[in-house]
């Protein structure tokens, strides 16, 4: 696998277009080389300049939770994209203290439309289930899911 150094001036719009072209897919987080998570929906990765830290946030489990920070990286020495033959796997980012962490992805692009579909399907379900089960209101809370997880992503774009 080859690291190609992302220069820090170009951290955040990198990120931007990291973030839109990957968002959904399902990711692993590895922290250290240690497994941390794993098939999870890829929701974006942030750089903040004004606290020096890396944040990297994955899809939710219900309405409450949209997104999910799994890991933060302080002091970011460097970030590389992980690639092979031409194709993006992931991204590492290097810490002066802490231990590196790297998103990978799980299979193709394409898995992106599926892992998305699920997620707002437990966003719906959950909004159904706040409601106090009450049936006949389901496409109100799928366009609603729709909404709050479009909402989220663009955070990252």
């Amino acid at each position: 696998m080859k690291k190609e150094r992302i220069l820090k001036k170009e951290w955040k719009n990198f990120l931007k277009e990291f973030n839109g072209a990957n968002q959904f897919r399902p990711v692993r987080l590895l922290v250290d080389e240690h497994l941390v998570a794993e098939n999870l929906p890829f929701m974006g990765i942030a750089y903040e300049e004004k606290t020096k830290t890396v944040e990297f946030y994955v899809g939710g489990m219900d309405a409450d939770h949209i997104d999910h920070l799994i890991h933060s990286l302080r002091s970011p020495r460097a970030i590389y994209a992980l690639k092979e033959d031409g194709r993006l796997l992931g991204l590492e980012v290097q810490s002066a203290k802490d231990p590196k962490a790297a998103v990978e992805f799980i299979g193709e692009p394409e898995e992106a439309q599926r892992t998305k579909h699920e997620l707002i399907q437990k966003i719906a379900y959950s909004l159904y289930e706040k409601r106090g089960r009450e049936a006949g209101r389901e496409k109100e809370d799928w366009y609603q899911a729709e909404e709050l997880v479009a909402k989220m992503a663009k955070r990252f774009i």
